[in-house]
């Protein structure tokens, strides 16, 4: 026993002086006391496992308790047991001072789960109300005190709960589906979609295991392994077959998952315990755990009335394994994925290569290294690298890297073996991971990161702070650029592609390698095909498609196309609900902490204070002109869309901040899918209205301060004025500083936006205006200053209506307009007022010279004297005098076209429609003159008034596009400038994934207007949209009809393109 490092645990006599059957097994989080409940006598006896003799600390019995059939238990690190009868009654007991422990809120409520975190908080579970209660376990007057509380959303979805883990991290069940739920940070995940039916008791059905890198679920008679960093499942293991179990062996952080209660595998335990039995005569001749209790590093195991404490690692380094078990392809290939998961387990040996060769550099050409009865052989030629695995003397697998366009040549450096099939290789060009197959004697590429280590290099120090973080670093550029064979290995490993793809697919797009791209691509879509829980491929698309929306764009609209309407889960939910209104899951309903705790628990105010979080927690959307109607839930595919980097500098944040995939890609091709606008929707709920409505309110401060102090009277009011001006400074220079850090972000962007433009001069008018009128004293001379700021002001005003969704709507289609024909208005339209302006100027201006003071008679028509009314002066009743007459003093305005600037400027009136300037010239004796109008009239009124009629019609078609363009401009402009750089990081505004419901009948029309455009390929995710199909009671003759229809008409056009080239070529060839 001492050699296992085992602890065998004698049932006390004192319990009925016998030995009874134990029912359940518990181990506290610090791994020092484990309780055992027995049925037969109705106890829970606490028992101290920190040291080497194990002995009794307390025993409780339930017998003492009427009708208190034992459900479920837990103890903490600090002996403080609590149970849970199957009635849902609490009962706790500190076991350490022998005291019994209320709890200060809802303690008669019924509870389904309990269990203690790793800060020894209690986590309580109400089944009833989906509530989860948190209480310190501080005990004050012999109470526990509840520090916060919240409540799973039950309106889409009717959660389970599975389990909770000592990490907070809670595991539930819905619709066919695991989701990890942290408990701290809300951040959920999807882990599992299971396509059988579980049944009701799903903890009997379904048991959860993890640590910090692997998530085992055991579902009925499987086991499923679930990679926390690659977030898809890595292993699917049958326990009916104990050769698949005997494959993870070699890899105790899997081992130790596999053993849990009810996760018993008889064969498998034979084979495992057969060890023990050899080194222990106290076992018997026939055994068989029936209760087991497995955590990170033991396992205890009550066989024959002993409880057994085995340490998995030394038990798993003296297992002996037989090499010989035949296993087969599907199995190898799991294996083989297997092993990419540990390789960061692996930095500590890298690190020390690297520092060996940093301090005693020595190249080689030539190494050897051999490790049981396998011997590998390493050569160094030019730009190869040959690898010979031995077995026995016998060479079994041989593999050659090469490398293309370097330009530094390639030697050894070091390397270490870390067991028989991984080895790392640094060479003065990076370090190499590889790892060997037995069973199909294959060596393939694990990992390789492209760095030049020389011994002249004097940067070789800094080399090591890449490899300073707890995991490698991404493979670069130049790793996939240099090595071909390492793309292909990448690409055809299923792990290797989820892990490493989002770069790989990168480098594909820079280097335009066209086949690369379309490989990465259906390889993608392909895995999410065949099984849901590869949602997660779809990441490498959506992190790229800011790259293929600049080079490559027609892959968004095939992404768009081919994954619109797609569910992540093997069954179509129904809820009753908006249509495209978006959510994540799972929702809490609300929550709160300590702050409150005083306040919450006076029953007075209790129901009152849910009633307000309820209500402000109320989504008013859902009642407001709308109603809710059976809808079916969709899975968006923008996995990871949204999300922003996790690594980032506050500081440098504030000016350049780094962009998500949705900021690069403002793309119509998205969001005119319903995923896209979904996902908007989920961006405006969640703090895009509220931001807008923040913005708005303080631009409103601003222009009603301005324009407040602008009109009223300086004589009584000038400190009111004063105020009302500083007030409006302020706020005019925060948002300037928002100007300026969109400049200093993108400058070439800012620059040409109009937009940004006009905001810049207004804001910079309006503060100079200020300024001047604050420290100036003669406040008549910056009146036209005030006029045009107030001008300016009220103007922008406009652009903040945008949050009504139809002035949005044709608000996105004028400034789309006014784009458009940006171009057109400043030289085509500028060129024909200069032409009639100076076609009006050499017409209409006089041409000799006069004083308007004094009065000049001559010949030329356009003389303002020749030109100003004059009257005639009667007589009396019906005579004039020829003699005597009023003649009106000509002014400036007299004649408009006595300069160029007054010709041009009576040329523009003439455009609004003003004939005054010309009111002085009779067009009778003026036939040029007429001839210039009505030319005008014709170019100006009616040409370019079609003009726009054209463009306002094209641009209303696709106005709904505009209108998503619009928004999510908006949308972006409020993530980088507005939200502060860890508001970017929360996951509840930013999540993994979105989930949206759409109407079943607008479903219906959009399935079938998909399919009359031939945009609905049942070739693509086939079974789900068969589902579909038949969910919306749509024949999948009609879709394959018209499938054939349209493929018809391609190989028609492509005959007849053909048959047009060979037209063309025989042309050519004729003389």
């Amino acid at each position: 026993m001492s050699q296992m490092n085992e602890i065998t645990l004698e049932i006390d006599e004192k319990i009925d002086d016998k030995i009874e059957p134990i029912t359940k097994i518990e181990v506290s989080r610090n791994k020092f006391y484990l309780v055992i409940y027995s049925h037969e006598d109705l106890s829970i006896v606490c028992w101290n496992i920190l040291y080497n003799d194990p002995f009794i600390e307390n025993t409780v019995k339930l017998s003492e308790e009427a009708n208190f059939d034992l459900h479920y238990m837990c103890v903490s690190n600090n002996r403080e047991l609590v149970y849970i009868s199957k009635n849902g009654t609490l009962k706790i007991y500190d076991m350490k001072y022998d005291q019994k422990i209320k709890l200060n809120w809802n303690n008669r409520k019924s509870y389904d789960y309990c269990t203690f975190n790793s800060e020894g908080v209690l986590i309580l579970y109400n089944n009833e109300h989906k509530r989860f209660l948190f209480y310190s376990t501080q005990t004050k007057n012999n109470k526990w005190y509840c520090v916060g509380t919240f409540q799973i959303s039950t309106y889409f979805e009717d959660f389970r709960l599975i389990s909770i883990s000592c990490n907070n991290e809670c595991y539930l069940f819905s619709n066919k589906s695991i989701y990890k739920w942290d408990l701290n940070t809300f951040i959920s995940t999807k882990i599992l979609v299971i396509d059988e039916n579980i049944g009701e008791n799903i903890r009997e059905n379904i048991r959860i295991i993890d640590n910090e890198k692997f998530i085992c679920t055991r579902i009925k008679d499987k086991i499923i392994i679930y990679s926390v960093e690659l977030k898809i499942p890595v292993a699917s293991l049958n326990l009916n077959n104990d050769i698949q179990p005997s494959m993870l062996d070699k890899y105790p952080t899997l081992c130790s998952l596999l053993f849990s209660d009810s996760m018993i595998m008889k064969d498998y335990w034979k084979k495992y315990l057969c060890q023990l039995k050899k080194q222990n005569d106290l076992l018997p001749k026939e055994f068989f755990p029936s209760v087991i209790r497995a955590t990170s590093e033991h396992i205890f195991v009550f066989i024959d009335g002993n409880i057994w404490k085995i340490d998995l690692k030394k038990t798993m380094t003296n297992e002996e394994y037989d090499n010989d078990v035949k296993i087969n392809e599907e199995m190898s290939k799991m294996y083989d994925h297997l092993h990419i998961l540990f390789l960061n387990s692996y930095m500590d040996t890298v690190r020390e290569l690297f520092q060996e060769a940093i301090t005693n550099y020595n190249s080689k050409y030539e190494l050897k290294a051999s490790q049981n009865s396998i011997e590998w052989r390493i050569t160094c030629n030019d730009y190869k690298i040959k690898l010979q695995v031995f077995k026995n003397n016998v060479s079994i697998c041989t593999r050659d890297v090469k490398f293309v366009e370097l330009t530094v040549v390639s030697s050894l450096l070091g390397f270490k073996l870390i067991n028989d099939d991984d080895i790392i290789i640094l060479t003065s060009i990076g370090p190499l991971i590889f790892h060997f197959n037995e069973n199909d004697k294959s060596i393939s590429l694990s990992y390789y990161y492209y760095i030049i280590l020389d011994s002249s290099s004097k940067d070789n120090t800094k080399l090591l702070q890449i490899f300073s973080k707890p995991t490698l670093p991404l493979p670069n550029h130049e790793s996939f650029k240099y090595n071909v064979e390492w793309v292909l290995d990448v690409k055809n490993n299923k792990s290797s592609l989820l892990k490493y793809g989002v770069g790989l697919l990168k480098f594909a797009i820079k280097e335009h390698k066209l086949e690369l791209i379309e490989e990465i691509y259906k390889k993608c879509i392909n895995y999410f095909e065949k099984d849901f829980n590869n949602i997660m491929f779809l990441s490498i698309i959506n992190s790229n498609l800011p790259l293929l929306d600049k080079h490559y764009p027609e892959y968004i609209l095939r992404y768009s196309l081919e994954t619109e309407i797609i569910v992540d889960s093997p069954s179509y939910n129904i809820v009753n609900s908006l249509h495209l209104s978006s959510f994540q899951f799972p929702q809490k309903d609300y929550q709160f902490k300590t702050f409150f705790e005083q306040f919450i628990y006076l029953k007075s105010f209790r129901r009152t204070f849910y009633r307000i979080i309820r209500f402000i927690n109320f989504d008013f959307n859902t009642v407001i002109l709308t109603k809710k109607t059976p809808s079916f839930i969709f899975a968006s595919p923008y996995i990871n869309f949204v999300n922003y980097p996790k690594d980032y500098n506050w500081f440098l944040e504030l000016f350049w901040p780094q962009p998500s995939p949705f900021i690069e890609t403002i793309d119509s091709d998205i969001y005119k899918t319903w995923s896209g606008e979904a996902l908007l929707n989920f961006k405006w709920k969640k703090y895009g209205i509220v931001y807008h409505i923040f913005i708005w309110s303080g631009y409103l401060i601003l222009l009603i301060c301005f324009n407040v102090a602008a009109g009223i009277s300086q004589q009584e009011y000038v400190d009111i004025q004063k105020i009302l001006f500083i007030i409006s400074t302020l706020f005019e220079f925060i948002y300037l500083s928002f100007e300026v850090r969109q400049f200093i972000y993108n400058p070439i962007k800012w620059i040409l936006d109009i937009g940004k433009i006009y905001d810049l001069f207004v804001y910079v008018f309006s503060i100079c205006t200020s300024i001047l009128w604050l420290q100036g004293n003669d406040h008549e001379k910056i009146l036209p200053y005030i006029t045009f700021s107030c001008l300016l002001l009220n103007l922008k005003l406009m652009s903040f209506f945008r949050v009504f969704k139809y002035y949005e709507t044709y608000y996105a289609i004028v400034i789309r307009i006014a784009k458009r024909v940006m171009f057109f208005f400043t030289n085509f339209i500028m060129v024909i007022l200069i032409s009639f302006s100076y076609a009006f100027y050499t017409l209409l201006s006089p041409k000799m010279n006069y004083p308007l003071d004094e009065r000049i008679v001559n010949d030329d028509p356009n003389n303002p004297w020749n030109l100003t009314p004059n009257y005639q002066v009667f007589e009396n009743n019906t005579s004039i005098n020829p003699n005597l007459f009023i003649l009106q003093k000509p002014d400036e305005n007299t004649n408009m076209f006595t300069t160029f600037a007054t010709s041009f400027f009576a040329t523009c009136l003439l455009l609004t429609g003003d004939t005054s300037s010309f009111s002085n010239w009779s067009y009778e004796e003026n036939p040029t003159l007429m001839i210039l109008v009505v030319l005008f009239a014709f170019f100006m009124a009616i040409y370019i008034l079609n003009v726009f009629i054209t463009l306002f019609s094209e641009a209303t078609v696709d106005h709904e596009d505009s209108f998503l363009i619009t928004r999510a401009e908006y949308l972006a402009k409020i993530e980088l400038f507005y939200l502060l750089p860890h508001q970017r990081r929360w996951n509840d505004w930013f999540p993994e994934a979105v989930y949206y419901c759409a109407n079943i009948d607008e479903t219906r029309k959009k399935v079938k207007k998909m399919i009359d455009k031939g945009e609905w390929n049942i070739n693509k995710i086939p079974e789900s949209k068969k589902k579909l199909m038949e969910k919306l009671n749509i024949p999948l003759e009609y879709e394959i009809s018209l499938q054939d229809i349209l493929e018809e008409i391609r190989e028609m056009k492509n005959s007849s393109q053909n048959m047009l080239t060979e037209m063309q070529e025989i042309k050519k060839r004729l003389p």
